[in-house]
């Protein structure tokens, strides 16, 4: 019997330590993201797509179109006035903060982005493919550098095999606008690679090589920023010498990420006016807040379970309390294994390396899909605690056992669940990626119109209406109006003729950081709530009596919360509102779809939801 357990064991040890073993891995990670080809196009790719085959986006600015290695990734560019013109269009809600600027100078993916259009523009498979080789290529780069840090060992291999089939990596692999954290990693890793064999007397060009491939993951992603917690942890834990001697060769890497980041807000790159983001420089109170909330997050999705996406689920309270939770179970867990992480320098290498790379992501919304990087410290780390837990003779009985205990556990998660996981999800992009897109009417009954969507399930979803119309070759109304968000129940009352009051409950966007009282700790619709905030986070405050001037209409706001946010709001109408020139619809949660409105009396209040 021992034989029989002892021999597929061997082989495997053999196997993850032979020097073929990163082929062995990038071709695994091809046929792990092999779903992803049937993925097709999913949410952002819609605006890329309006921008490269759409000719109904030419010469406009009313309508999202991404192009070009200097705005692919320029969603809003911060002025008022084209942020007025998105909103008298339906792009965006006319609540939106008319400074709200999410701008990303990322012209490495773009290119990548602008060779799919050049090549095959309808085929998203073969733009899919493209995805597929960076990321066989990243883990193939990611297999050599845990074999020059951990030497040509079974765990360098264990821990490159745990990386190829993390399903947190598997949105950006199925995600074509999310390709850019893929791209980011590879010129990362190659740069730490290089780094790491000129330390070890590699060839002097390996050093500028570095720095070159560096330069190149910043202008891939703003998520390649965060390799310098690996070089700084390198320098500090794994090179020998005085200290100034080994953080000198990083003053290169801190030269180009400032010169990197002069440009950035040189160009007018950035984010503001966005609760969903935060530019640390700008705002570092906020970003050391929400480091404080989302770091236990991403680092807890980094190494196990579950994914730092369960936020967006999570009331603002219970956000809190599983960010505590999490923040409680990180130190335990650092607390129990601290004996194993301070005698193996590499292992503390590999975890101060995934903590400092986590940090930089605060910035943005807690997500596994950014966690590229840090994943990279996170599985290895996590294979050198698994072969402890194996190797371990000097403990106590029990602590024997529960190390054991611990290394099925993580064995059956990482081994068994991530891969079914990273499998499973193109086919849930697909899912999604038909549920906001709902249709609202023939062409004939939508052409020339304006639209008015009393409610939606989301204003988010409903910025990708009129594009997704204008793919499919379909009439487009003259104006979309949103007049409430569908996340919560609402009254409309009809004042007059031509106008209406419109009154969400608990406002137009939640307010930051809290929620109803009484409100469930999980419902789904809190990602759509949390969305409400990307176009607003609370700089502008709102005015009674404030107006908003839209074609063939005029909001006011008529009431504020106790916080300051639009309670209510008038929508007066040039016409009246049986006009034939409106079309009026409503959503419906129960079969996920619009419906005709019933227009109330002059006098009459109706309530949705």
């Amino acid at each position: 019997m021992p034989d029989i357990i002892g021999r597929p064991v061997t082989r495997l040890t053999r196997l993850l330590a032979s020097p073929t073993f990163p082929l062995v891995a990038a071709v695994l990670a091809l046929l792990i993201a092999a779903p992803s080809l049937r993925s097709g196009w999913f949410l952002d790719d819609v605006w890329h797509r309006m921008g490269h085959v759409s000719t109904a986006a030419r010469g406009r600015d009313d309508l999202i179109s991404m192009r070009g290695p200097m705005r692919a990734y320029t969603f809003l560019d911060g002025s008022p006035d084209r942020t007025h013109r998105l909103m008298d269009r339906g792009l965006l809600p006319w609540w939106a903060n008319p400074k709200v600027k999410i701008s990303f100078w990322r012209p490495v993916s773009a290119l990548a982005l602008e060779l799919d259009y050049a090549l095959f523009p309808e085929r998203p498979e073969l733009m899919h493919a493209q995805s597929m080789v960076w990321f066989a290529a990243l883990v193939a780069l990611v297999s050599l550098l845990f074999r020059s840090v951990m030497g040509a060992s079974w765990l360098a291999g264990l821990a490159a095999l745990l990386y190829a089939i993390d399903d947190g990596h598997a949105i950006p692999v199925a995600w074509l606008a999310n390709r850019h954290a893929i791209i980011a990693a590879v010129f990362a890793v190659a740069s730490l690679l290089a780094y790491r064999r000129w330390s070890q007397g590699g060839l002097r060009g390996l050093l500028p090589l570095s720095w070159v491939l560096f330069a190149l993951a910043l202008l891939s992603s703003e998520a390649g920023v965060v390799s310098l917690a690996y070089f700084a942890a390198f320098a500090l834990l794994l090179r020998e010498g005085p200290l100034a001697a080994r953080l000198k060769p990083l003053l290169p890497y801190l030269v180009i990420t400032l010169a990197w980041r002069a440009c950035y807000s040189l160009l007018g790159y950035g984010v503001a006016g966005s609760e969903l983001y935060i530019d640390p420089l700008h705002s570092p109170l906020s970003f050391a807040l929400a480091v404080l909330v989302r770091l236990p997050m991403l680092l807890l999705s980094s190494v196990g379970w579950p994914p730092a996406e369960i936020y967006l689920i999570l009331s603002p309270p219970a956000g809190y309390a599983y960010s505590a939770g999490a923040w409680v179970l990180l130190l335990s867990g650092a607390v129990l294994t601290r004996r194993f992480w301070q005698r193996d320098r590499v292992a503390c290498f590999w975890l101060a390396g995934m903590v400092g790379a986590a940090v930089p992501l605060c910035a943005a919304m807690p997500g596994s899909r950014n966690l590229m990087l840090v994943s990279l410290g996170g599985m290895a780390f996590l294979a050198r605690l698994l072969a402890s837990f194996l190797g371990a003779t000097d403990r106590p009985r029990l602590g024997r056992t529960l190390g054991k205990v611990a290394f099925a556990g993580l064995g059956a998660l990482h081994l068994l669940a991530a891969p079914a996981a990273f499998l499973a999800t193109p086919a849930m992009l697909r899912s999604l990626n038909t549920a906001g897109l709902t249709d609202f009417g023939d062409d004939a009954a939508v052409k020339g119109r304006d639209v008015m969507l009393v409610d939606a399930p989301g204003s988010y979803v409903v910025g990708f209406l009129l594009p997704d119309r204008a793919l499919h070759g379909r009439a487009l109304p003259a104006h979309l109006r949103v007049l409430s968000p569908g996340s919560a129940p609402l009254e409309v009352r009809r004042t007059d003729a031509c106008t209406l009051v419109v009154r969400p409950e608990g406002g137009y966007y939640p307010p930051p950081g809290r929620e109803e009282r009484g409100a469930a700790p999980v419902r789904l619709d809190y990602f759509l709530r949390r969305m409400e905030r990307l176009p607003q986070d609370g700089s502008e405050p709102a005015a009674l009596g404030q107006e908003v001037r839209l074609t063939n209409v005029v909001v006011t706001i008529t009431a504020l919360t106790a916080d300051g946010r639009p309670a209510a709001a008038q929508f007066r109408f040039a016409r009246p509102l049986e006009d034939p020139a409106f079309r009026w619809l409503a959503w419906d949660p129960r079969d996920t779809a619009y419906h005709a409105f019933l227009l109330p009396r002059v006098g009459e209040t109706v309530r949705i939801g």
